[in-house]
């Protein structure tokens, strides 16, 4: 974990209300800690930092039972593919996180932070760096925060491709010059207790997690917590509801009945409006996952771009 991150941790198990934690270090090479810990002086947790990956992870409550999938090597390749087979030309790839990341303006200056809420292996992050930010990710997967954080440090990684049944293909990301190195950090961490001090990001990227958590407006709020005023946000859902992510009666939209029965996109213009946010600019964006050769996913993500109102 990069030491200048601790300036902006909270501990997710206090919250709403923000205690700093407090840094204790075992190993570390420059400003990297390899081994040490960050401990809550008002709660008394510790969260681990182990091979340079600190674990902040917020009570059992909020972690659903279908997290565990994500740590599967198979499922690691699959968003590998998903966030990167466009940097090679790959065949039926698409360039949505290009797309997405162009609704961002420039970073205003060097210590700009932006977030990547739900980063899985790490694309959206790597953009946001080629932008002027220091982008910071979080994801309850170690499994791809764990790829997220070698790719920043090693700049390549090889990995196993799915072809057919147990037939694989070796391939190997690299990351382009654009990517700036040493401007992305990743943390397992959950988006719905982020751990981060009130307004201290410039951006923030929320891409197809909203409807993937137990509580799809928590995520929102916290993101709007987290916003510094006059930040960006673009955010991207399909609203594939499902009761195995989420109770029905805390879906933001899709269901018959309730005080929120209609799309899940207007719901979330409502809500954003609500925090403060202005909503700029709406549209669509294509994105595919390839399970293996002759198996791969369409997914339309519904977007909207907003700015928080400053004063």
């Amino acid at each position: 974990m990069l030491t200048r991150l601790s300036e902006i941790l909270v501990c997710p198990a206090c919250l709403p209300r923000e205690t700093g934690l407090e840094l204790s270090v075992s190993e570390q090479e420059g400003d990297d800690v390899i081994r040490g810990r960050l401990a809550c002086p008002t709660c008394g947790q510790v969260y681990p930092i182990e091979d340079g990956l600190a674990a902040l992870l917020p009570p059992q409550g909020h972690v659903p039972g279908v997290q565990s999938k994500y740590e599967d090597p198979r499922v690691v390749a699959s968003y590998l593919w998903s966030h990167y087979a466009d940097l090679r030309a790959a065949p039926e790839s698409l360039a949505a996180h290009e797309s997405l990341t162009a609704m961002f303006p420039q970073a205003s200056g060097e210590n700009d932070l932006a977030l990547d809420a739900g980063c899985a292996v790490g694309r959206m992050a790597f953009e946001l760096a080629g932008r002027g930010y220091f982008a910071v990710g979080l994801d309850l997967s170690r499994a791809f925060v764990e790829t997220a954080r070698r790719l920043a440090r090693e700049r390549e990684l090889y990995y196993d491709e799915p072809i057919e049944g147990e037939i694989t293909a070796g391939r190997t990301v690299r990351l382009p010059e654009r990517f700036t190195p040493g401007r992305v950090e990743c943390i397992q961490a959950s988006v719905l207790a982020p751990p981060f001090r009130a307004g201290v990001f410039a951006a923030a990227a929320s891409c197809n997690i909203l409807d993937k958590v137990p509580e799809p407006l928590s995520h929102l709020l916290e993101l709007s917590r987290v916003s510094a005023p006059g930040a960006a946000l673009v955010f991207a859902d399909p609203f594939s509801w499902s009761e195995d992510c989420a109770p029905k009666h805390r879906w933001l939209g899709g269901a018959m009945t309730g005080t929120l029965d209609c799309r899940g996109i207007e719901n979330v213009r409502t809500i954003l409006t609500g925090q403060g946010w202005r909503v700029d600019q709406d549209g669509f964006v294509w994105w595919k996952i390839r399970n293996h050769e002759n198996h791969y996913e369409l997914i339309r993500s519904l977007t909207l771009r907003a700015t928080k109102h400053i004063g």
